[in-house]
């Protein structure tokens, strides 16, 4: 959470509206905030004393850092994040984690803002299939419709706090390698206020930074021996053409 005054509670609300608050656990980082978001959070626990909310404060660190320190927190063996801006619609957690229990997943995903999923996905019946590959082509899902066992991050490694952008997709490809991960095909979250991805406000809107984050996941990848260095070659390429044409869009809105 930073600066998020506006918008906390919303995203609060959609959380404890969930599940009952014996099965939900909240950690909230307050990554820095310099506006009233702690104040606001503080009260909302204060009259959610039912709920297992924990507050926990810290200088400004970027998202990386928060979402490792929730993440180290959490005593549960499932999590799900996600940012202040955002809300997830009712019955996401109680699906989702049926559905990864019926298919022996890893991580399970979902649709958001009302989005198709699209190439190269292909929905096997109510789950699209994730794998390293496809990702690499297309990073998939959101952050926020993602639910993951706790033991997943811990044998994947966790965020890299250096990483600004795309550190999502840094993370999900080594989680690809290390488990079995699916997206239900049910629209479950709203991505602050149906922001497009990129060209707009927060880090989304920096297509430089994602561009540069993005390359530096498939130097990771070529790093990690995931992928040679031929491979690393065609990727370098895809996304720099896939980065030019998100210029030409976000000059097309204006």
């Amino acid at each position: 959470m930073f600066n998020a005054e506006k918008t906390i509670i919303k995203c609060l609300n959609s959380v404890v509206n969930q599940l009952p608050p014996d099965d939900l656990e909240i950690v909230i980082v307050n990554d820095g905030s310099t506006d009233k978001s702690h104040d606001i959070v503080e009260k909302f626990i204060n009259e959610n004393t039912n709920f297992n909310i924990k507050l926990i404060d810290q200088e400004n660190k970027g998202v990386s850092a928060a979402r490792n320190l929730a993440i180290r927190e959490s005593k549960h063996d499932f999590l799900a994040l996600i940012d202040s801006d955002d809300v997830w619609l009712p019955g996401k957690l109680k699906h989702q984690s049926e559905i990864l229990l019926k298919y022996d997943a890893d991580f399970i995903g979902a649709l958001h803002n009302n989005m198709p999923l699209g190439f190269p996905y292909k929905l096997e019946g109510d789950i699209f299939r994730v794998s390293f590959e496809k990702l690499m082509i297309k990073m998939a899902p959101s952050t926020i419709t993602s639910l993951f066992k706790k033991d997943l991050i811990e044998r994947a490694g966790f965020y890299d706090e250096k990483q600004k952008y795309t550190e999502d997709g840094n993370l999900w490809l080594r989680f690809s390698k290390c488990g079995k991960m699916i997206i239900l095909n049910k629209n479950y979250a709203i991505a602050g206020d149906f922001k497009p991805l990129f060209g707009q406000s927060g880090l989304s809107g920096n297509l430089k930074g994602m561009y540069k984050g993005e390359i530096k996941n498939i130097k990771d990848m070529l790093g990690l021996k995931y992928i040679n260095s031929f491979q690393y070659l065609l990727y370098f390429s895809y996304i720099t053409l896939k980065y030019y044409r998100r210029i030409i869009i976000v000059k097309l809105r204006k």
